[in-house]
């Protein structure tokens, strides 16, 4: 999966028949904690690409009549949803260059 860092499977805390949530979760914060740096980067972007991945299906699904110019626009948009300042720059832009 990535070429930096430990590999799965680690030694779990307990037996498999007691592996609890919190035996998961704790196994899996150890994990990012002791991985190198290069690692962290690798799941970032990784994260980043199935992230954009998955909203942009889900605008070709929402939105069939979108040109492929504006389906990227339309998946920025989502991705900052939550950002005022990054909307208002996407609106500008996309104006400009549209």
């Amino acid at each position: 999966m990535y070429e930096y860092g430990p590999r799965f499977p680690v030694a779990l805390p307990r037996g498999l028949d007691a592996l609890t949530m919190l035996d998961v979760e704790a196994e899996y914060d150890r994990y990012w904690r002791e991985v190198a740096g290069m690692a962290r980067v690798e799941r970032a972007f990784s994260l980043y690409a199935e992230m954009r991945a998955m909203l942009e299906f889900q605008v070709r699904k929402r939105h069939p009549e979108l040109s492929e110019k504006e389906i990227p626009w339309e998946v920025a948009r989502l991705m900052f949803l939550s950002d005022e300042g990054t909307q208002r720059l996407l609106e500008q832009a996309r104006a400009k260059l549209c």
